[in-house]
Order: C-alpha cells, then sequence, then structure tokens
C-alpha cells in the first residue's frame, strides 16, 4: 500500500555518478566509491564476497525521522576487504532518494513521505571487477498516532462579500490545532455539500473557500494511512453584506474578495516583496497585487462590492505604468448588469516623473455626492503586454471617518495625466535650438525642474535614465534634500547620456548655487560650458558630488548637498553659459541627481557655510583641502 503524505520531503543531486540515484549505464571503474583505502594492490580473482542477508532489510517510521543512514560494508561479510567499491541505485524514487555513497561506505535513505515496500539495488566490485549484485529492502511506515478530537468545530455564521454577479469569493481560516490533537504528517480532506467549495492545509492551518452564499454542510476528516479516523462536522453559513469598507482591498487575504480566475492568476499574483526587480523600494504594505508575474498576459477582474459614505473620500496605493491599456475603473453597481463608470485610473506619477514603474504612489479621490450611498466596486483591466505593462495594488481604504493627518502627501488620482496639471514632454528633445540670445535671462530657466524637462535637451532615452522625481527619501528611507521635483539619475544606472540645459547670462554677482548627489568619479560630471555662438564652446569647470566619498565619510549618495560656485566675472560678466548632465559611469552610485540651479544672485546670501551645509563646488576631491 502506498500512501502520498502531507510534507514531501525531496532530494535533488545535481551529479548523477556511481553510487548516486540516477538514469542509464554506470561505470564501476570511474566512479564506484570505496569502502576502504587499499593498503596493496593484488589481483581479485582469488577474493570472496559474501552478502550478509541479515543487513538487508531496514525500516523508517517517517514520524520518527525522514531518512536512514546505511553503512553498506555491513551488508558484506568479508571486513577490511581492499580495493572494495559499492554501486547503489533504486527505481522506486517515488518513495525514496538516495545520496552519494561517503568514502566510509555510508549511503543516506531519504523517505518522500510515501509509505510502503522499496528496493536498493546494489552492486559490490573488488578493483572493478563485480562480486555481488544484491537488493537492500525499505520499509517506509507512518507510526504516527491516532489523531484525537479535542474539541468540535463550532458552526460558522459568516458575513461574506458580494461580487458583481451575486457570487462570493470568501476565505474561512481554522486553527486545527485548537480541535485535534495529530501529528504533522497526517492528512485531511473535506465532504462537502457545495462542489464550489474547496479547502487547504498548511501545516495546522485549513483554508475553506466558497463561492456562494448559503448553508454548507462540511465534515473535515482526519486520514493516516489512508485509513480515515476522525470526522469533524460543522455548518458554515453565508450571508451577503455590503460594508463601506471593501473587503480584503489591502490583499493580505490573498484573491478573496476579487473575482479573478485561473487566467487572471497567471499574469498576476499576490506579492509580499518589499523592493523591486532593481532593488528599489516599492513602499507596499504587507502583501499587494503583483501584475508582473506575466507581464505579457492581459487580465480583468473586478472587487467585490463597497457602500459609498460619508465624504466619499478613498485611498490606494497604485504603481505601473499609464497607459490606455492599464486601468483601474471606479464602477457603480446595477442589478441589471448596466454598470456604471464613475472614474477610471492608472499611474499617471510614472507617465510624468518616470523613476521605477514598480513603485507605488498614495493616490487619493472623493467620489461624487451623487453616488454617495450607492454600492461601488473596482475593476482592474490589463491590456498591455510590455514595457511595464501591469499595474500594482495595494491598501484600497473606502471609508474613513476623518482624512488622514497626512492626506496632503497623496496624489489626486487621475488617468494618464496628473489631473492638477499636464504631462511631461517624453519626446527627443535633444536637438532643440537654444533660446534665442536676446531672450536669454541671467536665471536658468526650470533650474529647479518644477516644469519638467522643460529648457533641458535631452533624448528620450535620456529621459528614461533621469527621470524627473518628487521622493523625499532615497531607496533607504535617508531624506535626500530635495525641494519638490528634481532630476533623478537612478532610473536606469547603466545608461551613460549625455545632456545639458537651456542658456543663461553670466550676470549680478556671479554666484551659482545647486544641489547636487551622485558619486565622487572622474566619469561624472555636472559642466559650467560657455556658448560660443560661432565657435566650440568652453568648459569653465567641472563639478561632482565629491562630498560622498566613502574614503572620507559614510554618505547615501542620493542626499543631495548644497554646493556653491563664484564665477570669475572679469573673465566672464555678460557670457552666454550652460550646464551639460555627463555620465559616463554604469554602477555603484554611477548617477547624478540635480535640483534648485540658481544662476542669479543680486546680493550674496549670508547662510553658505558650513553650519548651514554649504560646501564650495568641486570635482572628484575637497575643494577645501
Amino acid at each position: 500500500m502506498k500512501k502520498t503524505k502531507g510534507i514531501i520531503l525531496g532530494l535533488t543531486l545535481s551529479m548523477l555518478s556511481l553510487g548516486v540515484i540516477g538514469c542509464g549505464p554506470t561505470n564501476p571503474s570511474s566512479s564506484s566509491t570505496p569502502s576502504s583505502e587499499t593498503s596493496s594492490s593484488s589481483s581479485s580473482e582469488n577474493i570472496d564476497i559474501t552478502v550478509d542477508t541479515t543487513k538487508l532489510n531496514y525500516t523508517i517510521d517517517i514520524y520518527a525521522s525522514m531518512y536512514l543512514t546505511i553503512n553498506l560494508n555491513d551488508t558484506i561479510v568479508e571486513k577490511n576487504v581492499a580495493g572494495l567499491t559499492f554501486e547503489a541505485t533504486s527505481d522506486d524514487t517515488s518513495g525514496i532518494t538516495l545520496s552519494a555513497i561517503q568514502d566510509n561506505g555510508n549511503v543516506n535513505v531519504f523517505s518522500t513521505g510515501v509509505t510502503g515496500t522499496f528496493t536498493i539495488s546494489v552492486k559490490a566490485m573488488v578493483a572493478g571487477e563485480l562480486k555481488q549484485s544484491y537488493k537492500i529492502t525499505i520499509l517506509i511506515e507512518d507510526n504516527s498516532p491516532v489523531p484525537v478530537k479535542i474539541k468540535d468545530i463550532e458552526n460558522q455564521e459568516l458575513s461574506s462579500p458580494k461580487l458583481i454577479d451575486g457570487s462570493t469569493n470568501y476565505d474561512l481560516t481554522l486553527d486545527l490545532a485548537e480541535y485535534i490533537d495529530a501529528s504533522d504528517y497526517v492528512s485531511y480532506q473535506m465532504e462537502c455539500d457545495d462542489p464550489t467549495a474547496s479547502m487547504t492545509v498548511d501545516g495546522k492551518i485549513a483554508k475553506f473557500n466558497f463561492k456562494s452564499f448559503g448553508v454548507k454542510e462540511i465534515i473535515l476528516k482526519t486520514l493516516t494511512n489512508e485509513v480515515v479516523n476522525l470526522e469533524m462536522p460543522f455548518t458554515v453559513t453565508l450571508t451577503p453584506e455590503i460594508s463601506n469598507q471593501l473587503y480584503n482591498g489591502g490583499f493580505e487575504d490573498g484573491f478573496a474578495g476579487w473575482d479573478a480566475d485561473e487566467n487572471d492568476k497567471l499574469g498576476y499574483s499576490i506579492y509580499d516583496s518589499e523592493v523591486d526587480i532593481w532593488g528599489n523600494y516599492v513602499g507596499n504594505d504587507g502583501k499587494y497585487l503583483y501584475g508582473y508575474t506575466d507581464e505579457t498576459l492581459n487580465a480583468e477582474f473586478s472587487s467585490s462590492l463597497f457602500k459609498a459614505a460619508g465624504s466619499g473620500l478613498i485611498t490606494f496605493k497604485l504603481a505601473g505604468n499609464c497607459t490606455d491599456d492599464l486601468q483601474v475603473k471606479l464602477m457603480k453597481y446595477n442589478e441589471n448588469g448596466a454598470h456604471t463608470e464613475i472614474a477610471k485610473f492608472n499611474n499617471w506619477y510614472y507617465g510624468k516623473y518616470a523613476g521605477s514603474g514598480f513603485i507605488f504612489r498614495d493616490y487619493q479621490y472623493t467620489i461624487p455626492t451623487e453616488h454617495i450611498g450607492s454600492d461601488l466596486f473596482f475593476t482592474v483591466i490589463d491590456n498591455k503586454a510590455s514595457d511595464f505593462g501591469f499595474i500594482c495594488l495595494d491598501k484600497i481604504i473606502t471609508h474613513y471617518t476623518t482624512a488622514p493627518s497626512n492626506i496632503e502627501d497623496y496624489y489626486p488620482a487621475g488617468f494618464k495625466k496628473d489631473p492638477s496639471g499636464g504631462q511631461l514632454d517624453m519626446s527627443d528633445t535633444s536637438m532643440n535650438p537654444f533660446t534665442p540670445l536676446a531672450n536669454v535671462s541671467y536665471q536658468l530657466p526650470n533650474g529647479d525642474f518644477e516644469s519638467g524637462y522643460d529648457n533641458w535637451f535631452m533624448t528620450t532615452a535620456d529621459k528614461n535614465a533621469y527621470a524627473i522625481y518628487g521622493s523625499n527619501t532615497d531607496i533607504w528611507g535617508n531624506p535626500v534634500n530635495n525641494t519638490k521635483s528634481y532630476l533623478y539619475g537612478y532610473a536606469n544606472e547603466a545608461y551613460t547620456p549625455t545632456f545639458h540645459s537651456d542658456l543663461f547670462k553670466v550676470g549680478g554677482t556671479g554666484l551659482i548655487t545647486f544641489k547636487l548627489a551622485g558619486y565622487h568619479t572622474q566619469d561624472l560630471q555636472f559642466r559650467l560650458v560657455k556658448y560660443i555662438e560661432d565657435g566650440d564652446d568652453v568648459v569653465i569647470e567641472r563639478f561632482n558630488n565629491w562630498f560622498c566619498n566613502p574614503d572620507v565619510r559614510n554618505h547615501s549618495g542620493f542626499i543631495m548637498q548644497n554646493y556653491y560656485y563664484q564665477i570669475d566675472l572679469a573673465t566672464y560678466e555678460g557670457a552666454y553659459c550652460y550646464f551639460e548632465v555627463y555620465d559616463a559611469k554604469k554602477s555603484n552610485f554611477g548617477f547624478i541627481c540635480l535640483d534648485d540651479i540658481i544662476t542669479y544672485y543680486q546680493t550674496n546670501p549670508t547662510n553658505m557655510t558650513e553650519e548651514n551645509n554649504f560646501y564650495p563646488a568641486g570635482y572628484v576631491t575637497d575643494p577645501r583641502a
């Protein structure tokens, strides 16, 4: 009799050789394992090998242990035979697996958790000459104690979420250790009068899933060696309930409360990683819906219903791209199936500011007053098969008694563009002309990047690698010293761009200030360049984040330092200049971040001191040294 147990132990052997389970013929002269060192060379013709038949039967009680060790020397009557080697194989890999034979003749036999009788084929050889072939019998038993009922399982009266087709998707979780005293190797079965109900057991935790409302008659059975030894009857009654708060809006209970089918789940899974594929922190709150499981697949599925109430404020975390093909829709439920779209959303922040498409943004939306009191639901629609063609979703909160204290940190939810402003131009602007000299001002236009990429001359690839970012912290949570939006070079660290700003005219006191992050290596440069209308432009000075030198200080390369530089007015007053970002470094903080470039001061500020974290701008080394 064979029986699959609840816990399966498998052994994967990376090399197949003599003495190891494998397929095909073996070569005893090259791969067999000696049982002892050979003291002298001699002919094996006159050496007899006798099998000790009392050492060919072994038992594994998987309740006590999942493996045993056999010394193959013990299966031979003769001891200390020079040149003795063994091969051991088994075709019964459904029940047992073998380790390699060790130098001392030991071989480990592992049970897979299947009970029954299994055999090992052994060859004993001397100096490569076969002397004996025989079999070892392994009996796999399960002497787990019979489960004992601790108490009855209570009848369950449950309020269950309602899906738009009138069904439900509800998970009931029970800790069976509260009801049954059983070993870890007991298996469980469920008998239910509802064929759509199912049960999975992980250790002692049973999860019952229900797809319909009403009364379910359930019998939970325990089995040892395929024999039912305990039956626990109970009922589950599910009644539809539509609450103000969406059921399982944080996905902590997997897909419970969502009608995702098996095809949807091929592309969308429940994930809990705190970092994306590049190591960026994604800002999740525990488990979340992760659409990158298979980006090429499309999906469409909906939440259960919730009732809009109060002020109508809802908040959620959303990641992914911002194209037409990716939508999270807020829908009004109608009994006749003609549901009404209230609003649709996607991660417009990614479209405007780029950065990692995996990073969640906190969004807010206020349900129009005419829909307060209505039954609503969300639908996830993914018809995009590449290029961040997915949605990630987390922490949907549909009911607040008071708004969060940090609600100003939430972005307005929208579709494809910032509801409070326009969308970035991600086109190739690298060959656009400078502002005509007659219109150039003393202050560099858009030196703070609050207008995105305006007045910066970049290819589309440059813009994908150097994003406009708004996060106040780096990937470890350190404050980065930004002022709202800034140029963020870590969006694709491996890309090596060169691009430049528009012009400004040198004037005022000649002082310029800027915030700069990144590394201090020679292949990262922020250049101040003099524009020559009918000749070759001239590099006046090069800068980088010399403050981030790990030989001097332990410091995050994402943190922007405040730098100042005094242009020589005697040489350059009235000259037209621009800034150039040169990045030839692909790793190890191989990027630049920029913010708040100020090129005109009528009088110099008084706060440019080290006490106020202002430093002279330099290149690679500390200019104060």
